[in-house]
């Protein structure tokens, strides 16, 4: 079996790019010939502004990933296991640690400005039967 490296991966990158923007343009009611040209437009494009840069695309957007870390906290608070959230959610091990510290803090600071609105509250209310 022969090996790919990275480099031969690129073209192919590229071209997946050009068919999901042809296939979207088509659906969009974009006659074929102009299809194929702003496909190969934009590939041009793509080539001279991030050639040669290694491209990150994220699986989820921010939202999707907010609610999949608290469904991942939720699981692990429910006793999920490190492992089982691992093979569940197919994360590493140190992305699910991260997920899980960031979603921590998220609701410790959501439950002290819970209790910062209430006391707040409190104090007005004392205030005004002083």
């Amino acid at each position: 079996m022969k090996k790919t490296s990275s480099r031969n991966k690129t073209p192919e990158l590229l071209g997946q790019i050009g068919a999901g923007l042809s296939m979207q343009l088509a659906q969009a009611g974009i006659e074929q010939g102009q299809v194929s040209e702003l496909s190969l437009a934009f590939m041009d494009w793509l080539r001279a502004e991030l050639g040669g840069q290694l491209v990150y695309f994220p699986k989820h957007r921010r939202a999707e990933m907010d609610e999949r870390a608290a469904e991942l906290y939720d699981r692990h608070w429910q006793g999920a296991s490190i492992y089982d959230l691992v093979q569940e959610f197919k994360l590493s091990v140190p992305h699910v640690y991260q997920l899980l510290a960031q979603e921590r803090q998220r609701r410790r600071q959501e439950r002290d400005a819970q209790a910062d609105a209430t006391h707040q509250a409190d104090r007005a209310r004392w205030r005004r039967e002083a």
